[in-house]
């Protein structure tokens, strides 16, 4: 997926918004922005993708504030938080196509919660959300394609998005993991945005259930800059399941001879007009 429109003023915003999360100076805001505003240009230049033009601007404000890990406290709220939802919800791992059908519809639906902010910081209201989320309409719903590829696969690669929203996809993890299946699961070498580093999978326990590896700096996946760990990972996957709209951004970029899914909110105009679907809807889709 390439730049829209809408995308420039999407990352200038989001860059204001961590720059104060990073505690910037008035004089190193305008520095980011200034320096921003160049990388930019390159990018309608290059025609570049969205996740990765926001990760540079991340990587700008890093060097800028010197401050490597702003969403850390966030990311750490946000844990702890879906922690005490998962804790009150009763999900049975037991591997049959009835329990992949909640589980799969549950991690998709915690794409949508933006845990410890913009108000999701109660259990109860986050518990009431997920209560409409899974019985919402999925707008692409290739979900029995992805057990059927799931039945046959040996290995699989599930890649993670957001700090929080993984306490899920640990679920999800673990019924693959019991259907016994060899699972390597793919997470951020270093921080970049509140997006779950290769330390936040192993504190959650992914370890346990597979092997974690760097898929590199950038958010998403642009195979030009992976880690040799995780291209090593990809080409011996069977299926490969993905969480995201990073990952939508940049996988979408490349043809796929094995089945690839991505599971997210379409939370922006651009992501949605791409998918044909409402702004805000849920996806289960097979890419191509």
């Amino acid at each position: 997926m390439k730049l829209h429109p809408e995308c420039i003023s999407c990352v200038i915003s989001r860059a204001l918004h961590d720059a104060e999360l990073a505690n910037a100076t008035l004089k190193q805001k305008m520095s980011i922005i200034k320096r921003f505003i160049k990388i930019i240009d390159q990018a309608l230049e290059t025609n570049m993708t969205p996740a990765e033009l926001g990760s540079y601007g991340e990587f700008l404000i890093q060097e800028i504030t010197r401050n490597f890990d702003p969403y850390r406290e966030l990311k750490e709220k946000s844990t702890e938080i879906a922690q005490s939802v998962v804790n009150k919800l009763e999900i049975d791992l037991e591997p049959n196509y009835e329990n992949f059908q909640r589980i799969v519809r549950l991690v998709t639906a915690a794409n949508a919660i933006e845990f410890g902010i913009r108000g999701y910081e109660s259990t109860d209201k986050i518990l009431n959300e997920f209560e409409k989320l899974l019985k919402a309409e999925i707008a692409i719903n290739d979900a029995e394609k992805l057990w059927n590829f799931l039945k046959q696969a040996k290995n699989v690669l599930y890649l993670l998005d957001n700090a929080g929203e993984h306490i899920f996809d640990r679920i999800f993890c673990e019924f693959i993991h019991n259907t016994g299946k060899n699972l390597i699961i793919g997470a951020r070498k270093k921080p970049v945005l509140n997006d779950v580093t290769v330390d936040d999978a192993i504190k959650a326990g992914f370890g346990k259930i597979g092997k974690v590896v760097p898929i590199s700096e950038i958010i998403g996946v642009l195979f030009d800059k992976v880690t040799e760990e995780f291209r090593k990972a990809w080409e011996n996957a069977d299926l490969v399941i993905a969480k995201g709209m990073g990952a939508f951004e940049t996988l979408t970029e490349y043809k796929h001879e094995k089945p690839v899914f991505i599971l997210l909110k379409a939370k922006c105009i651009p992501v949605a007009r791409e998918l044909n679907v409402k702004q805000g809807s849920l996806v289960i889709k097979q890419l191509t």
